[in-house]
């Protein structure tokens, strides 16, 4: 499978990537494996978003929804509350609250594309880079109570010291998963400087460090 059961893993990894090590190893290394989870690719979100739109009603005219840039702010969207833990249904909400049908429009993609209610979840229609880290999360807090039952073979990744740089360019989701880390006896060493933030455009959270710590 090209995972590892034993514990033995990459040393270096960022933070998506860890988490779907998580998941992955939760899902194939089992005695019935399943199947490798996929995330879904920039350009492959792109056809999928650009399909959803054509085949829904949008309350913009037909030569925005068919640019480009206006597919790219609604993935930016559905990603940033993704990265916020939001359901679909909060970004419906907050569009009607706050008289933004943009936010509504996003909304709606987002429940079809990740599912209504199973945006953070392993049955998830599709899985993101945004939501894997807080998926991951809740598997590694559930690992140990449910892996027997669940016939999972692999033992939770977990190192023994977790070391992360630049914290001020990661996004909200990092603190659900590095809690859960460190709630299960891992060291967390992290940098990180308000200063030096760059990666706002991506969901990068500036004060970060302050909630991590």
């Amino acid at each position: 499978t090209g995972l590892s059961a034993g514990g033995s893993h990459r040393l270096v990894r960022s933070l998506s990537s860890y988490a779907y090590l998580v998941v992955a190893l939760w899902m194939v290394e089992r005695e019935n494996p399943g199947e490798r989870p996929t995330m879904l690719s920039g350009a492959k979100e792109d056809a999928w978003l650009q399909a959803f739109l054509a085949q829904n009603p949008v309350p913009f005219a037909p030569q925005v929804v068919g640019s480009e840039p206006f597919r790219m702010e609604i993935r930016n969207l559905m990603a940033r509350a993704g990265q916020m833990g939001l359901l679909p249904g909060d970004l419906v909400e907050l569009g009607r609250t706050l008289d933004l049908p943009l936010w509504e429009l996003a909304g709606r993609a987002y429940g079809e594309y990740a599912g209504w209610q199973d945006a953070f979840t392993l049955d998830t229609a599709h899985m993101d880079a945004a939501r894997i880290p807080r998926i991951a999360a809740h598997q590694l807090r559930s690992w140990e109570r449910e892996a027997k039952g669940e016939g999972v073979l692999a033992k939770a990744p977990l190192p023994s010291v977790l070391l992360m740089d630049d914290v001020q360019d990661m996004p909200a989701s990092t603190v659900p998963l590095v809690q859960a880390l460190a709630d299960a006896g891992v060291q967390v060493v992290f940098t990180s400087s308000v200063d030096e933030a760059v990666a706002g455009f991506r969901g990068g959270a500036p004060g970060l460090g302050d909630a991590v710590a």
